[in-house]
């Protein structure tokens, strides 16, 4: 099995040795590294059909860092942070849209574009490795689909020109006289992002303004609806749930019959006590202390099954996803520090016996933080009966199989008190 990790462009980048940016762009200037990149692209057609692992998700549109995205680099550095900071606690990996790939193996890009293209992909790959997240991000295949092939899809969307044109909000951007073309901004709430569309509108003053509309949703449909195609088509070839930003393809595969899954509702959710901490720091984190990731991941899995088993009807995971919160990890991260207090109150009342405190807390590294707490008031040295000692360890043992230690530890290492 091809490891998600094994893409394509990695393996170019690694070939010319690329470090930066600036490496980068002058690795670009010579035509056989792009033709070597295209080879490779186009070798790697079987390659993105692999499987990919089942703990994953695929990054749908307006967050595949491909579709409904800004075209700057530091824009799509900026995304992948925030889609990144929304994986890493939950899932093994998130598979994002082999985009540059998928165009250099239809051919569907010149010379001059290639190399934009290329640029762009690389950078974010590069953004990916200073992150550490590269075991984190996969890449594979998103083609085109035809929607005739997909008959539910097709009339799951027959109402969606009228939904678009209820709501929006259409301003001229720019016009071209010689040509009659005319560039609308299209706004509504159902849309990430405003949509920028050209008509051709021969006699503008004369034409109906339900009429523009009429045609600007129309376009805007039709768009969504085939990226929407790609995305559904892809993740069942992959066997993987599909998360995306855009509230109009929610509603659409409300209306195909997809419930809420624990993937959506893991990707809304968000926990304030790790706010502030890099993402480069929390994914070297959870490499060092996997074993303790697992445990959490399973008690979030429980959590959120049975807050949406609790709350059938509820569609919006980030409804679902806060509650988990409040309900679920706050309060068990709650019983966790009060054993945390528990056993700093052993370490004071043991203190009678005698010899330095420090020697029994030596060998819990994550709990040297205990120390301060449990000599306060406690002049000289003192010394512990084996007995006491025994019943401090098994404390400390049975803490760290706490499904929410990971977390705890987590937010303790990141104040600088581990």
């Amino acid at each position: 099995m091809v490891h998600e990790t094994d893409y394509w462009l990695f393996r170019w980048i690694d070939e010319y040795g690329i470090t930066s940016r600036r490496e980068l762009h002058r690795v670009l200037k010579n035509p056989a590294s792009v033709e070597k990149a295209s080879t490779l692209a186009s070798e790697a057609a079987e390659e993105v059909r692999h499987e990919v692992r089942t703990a994953s998700i695929l990054g749908g549109s307006g967050m595949d860092l491909a579709r409904l995205v800004c075209g700057n680099t530091d824009c799509r550095v900026q995304l992948l942070e925030r889609v990144l900071s929304k994986v890493w606690f939950y899932f093994d990996s998130i598979i994002l849209a082999d985009d540059i790939g998928d165009a250099i193996r239809a051919a569907a890009l010149d010379e001059d574009d290639l190399q934009e293209q290329l640029a762009r992909a690389a950078s974010v790959c590069l953004a990916i490795r200073n992150l550490g997240a590269e075991r984190l991000v996969g890449f594979r295949s998103k083609p085109p689909i035809d929607v005739s092939t997909m008959p539910k899809l097709e009339r799951a969307t027959t109402r969606l020109i009228a939904e678009l044109r209820r709501g929006a909000e259409i301003r001229e951007l720019d016009r071209n006289y010689d040509t009659d073309e005319i560039l609308f901004g299209f706004r509504h709430p159902a849309l990430p992002v405003v949509e920028k569309c050209i008509l051709h509108v021969p006699f503008p003053d004369m034409t109906p303004d339900e009429d523009l509309s009429y045609a600007l949703a129309s376009v805007i449909s039709q768009t969504h609806v085939d990226m929407l195609a790609s995305d559904l088509r892809a993740a069942r070839s992959y066997e993987l749930p599909v998360v995306t930003s855009v509230e109009l393809h929610r509603r659409i595969m409300r209306r195909l019959g997809r419930q809420l899954s624990n993937a959506d509702v893991a990707f809304e959710m968000q926990l304030p006590i790790l706010d502030g901490i890099p993402i480069a720091e929390l994914l070297r984190f959870r490499e060092s202390e996997y074993d303790h990731f697992v445990l959490f991941r399973k008690r979030l899995q429980e959590l959120i099954a049975t807050e949406i088993e609790t709350t059938a009807t509820e569609q919006d995971a980030s409804k679902v996803a806060r509650r988990v919160v409040r309900d679920g990890i706050e309060p068990e991260l709650a019983k966790l520090r009060i054993r945390l207090k528990a056993a700093s109150s052993l370490l004071r009342r043991t203190a009678r016996f005698g010899v330095g405190l420090g020697a029994l807390v030596a060998g819990y590294g994550a709990f040297r933080g205990l120390l301060p707490l449990a000599t306060a008031g406690v002049a000289g040295s003192v010394t512990t009966g084996a007995a006491a000692q025994q019943k401090f360890a098994e404390r400390v043992a049975d803490v760290r199989l706490d499904s929410m230690y990971f977390l705890w530890r987590l937010s303790d290492h990141s104040h600088g008190s581990a």
